[in-house]
């Protein structure tokens, strides 16, 4: 390819050719001023065509159509996390900058420690830049932070909200067994309390399938019930400087044998209280295995038995028959000597 001096030269060549066919064809018509300065003319356009050849041409730099400058509303609604206000710039007129509230919220800071977006707002208002920060490494940590803490939130909102659900149940179903109420009414009763406003015990009712007021729902509150009740009452009893206990011998429809105790004591206020411990079942209903019983019980409960200063029960021989009775094997074999022992009389 011929290079630009080339060209230059080539074309002057052929203007020069063109300007002496010009003069001899106008020689021929003209007179020689007119050739002179028709010539002359053509010389002139010669050098005025080589300076505009010569001249480099610059193309223009297009404009850059694929970014929009400017604040768009619609980035509120698909970025939820920026936030723009106005803020004045170095001439002291107020303008647009964004920020990221969630790196605001938990002050993540960007690369080497940039608290752009977050304590220095961005200025660039460009769609490509906002995505540039949600795709950063800042933003990510911030979002991460976020989820954990909402997580925990929600975790936290409904253990209260289970917590007050249970405690309303419980509420409900210690009033049924203060009034010697059957059990079977627990349902019917939760029913009526949601029916007359009550608002956590609304959450029991979760579907069909699950509504949480069916009968091991009530043992299980039950189990909770005995459990702190027991608590309370050995504690109560751990404070008092001694106690008598009281038992009984029964069996349940089932004929399976049963040994309630319980128990009488000073309590924190200074009043005698009457408390049962337990109800457990027997193998059978033997001296030797009632004495081991209410001695394993006591101990399970943290009891000193050197404290029990009384023994009542009803009267049969197993309990207090002078040589093998429970009451004799008690004395026997933790060494109690003041003991005081009381047959239990049913008044009419």
């Amino acid at each position: 390819m011929p290079s630009q001096k080339r060209r230059l030269a080539q074309q002057q060549n052929g203007n020069q050719k063109v300007a002496k066919q010009n003069c001899s064809i106008t020689s021929f018509f003209n007179k020689d001023s007119t050739r002179t300065d028709e010539t002359t003319s053509v010389e002139t356009n010669i050098t005025s065509n080589q300076d505009v050849v010569a001249q480099p041409i610059t193309p223009s730099k297009p404009k850059n159509s694929k970014h929009k400058t400017g604040f768009d509303a619609a980035w509120l609604t698909a970025f939820t996390w920026l936030l723009v206000v106005k803020e004045p710039d170095s001439s002291g007129n107020n303008t647009d900058v964004m920020y990221c509230k969630l790196c605001k919220k938990h002050r993540t800071y960007g690369y080497n420690g940039s608290k752009t977006w977050v304590d220095i707002g961005y200025r660039c208002l460009r769609r490509d830049k906002i995505k540039e920060h949600q795709d950063s490494d800042q933003h990510k940590d911030a979002l991460k932070q976020e989820v954990n803490h909402t997580v925990s939130d929600m975790t936290a909102k409904i253990a209260t909200t289970a917590q007050k659900s249970i405690r309303d149940a419980l509420k409900v179903l210690y009033f049924l067994i203060s009034h010697n109420l059957p059990l079977d009414m627990f349902s019917s009763f939760i029913d009526l309390c949601i029916e007359l406003g009550a608002t956590n015990l609304g959450n029991l009712r979760l579907a069909k399938c699950a509504s949480y007021s069916s009968w091991d729902i009530v043992q299980e509150l039950l189990d909770i019930l005995s459990s702190e009740v027991t608590t309370t009452v050995i504690s109560d009893m751990q404070k008092s400087p001694s106690y008598s206990v009281m038992v009984d011998e029964v069996s349940d429809n089932r004929t399976i044998k049963h040994l309630a105790i319980c128990a009488r004591y000073i309590n924190p206020a200074g009043e005698i209280q009457n408390s049962l411990i337990t109800d457990v079942e027997l193998q059978n209903a033997t001296a030797e295995t009632l004495t081991k019983t209410i001695s394993t019980e006591l101990t399970n409960h943290q009891l000193n038995l050197q404290d029990m200063t009384g023994f009542a029960s009803d009267g049969a021989a197993v309990f207090l028959g002078k040589k093998t009775g429970v009451a004799t094997r008690l004395k026997t074999s933790i060494h109690l000597l003041s003991l005081y022992t009381a047959e239990i009389i049913d008044l009419p």
